[in-house]
């Protein structure tokens, strides 16, 4: 019982902290936000994947960003 709690305890934190994130940077000005964009704009115009560091998130798995760049376009 006392772990159930100590989850709850867990959740209800983790979304004060999200919502408080959320409240404070304005939209679309995130800390990475524009290398995300910049990453799906670059799968959706040349649909293919960059080879190589020419954009900074190409380094994260590529499922959601080719998802994203799918809704884009």
């Amino acid at each position: 019982m006392k772990s159930r709690y100590l989850l709850l305890a867990i959740i209800v934190f983790h979304l004060v902290l999200a919502t408080a994130f959320s409240a404070l940077n304005p939209l679309g000005e995130a800390p990475d936000e524009a290398d995300h964009w910049a990453y799906i704009v670059y799968l959706a115009q040349t649909r293919s994947l960059p080879q190589g560091p020419q954009v900074t998130q190409s380094k994260h798995p590529p499922l959601y960003h080719l998802s994203a760049a799918a809704v884009a376009t």
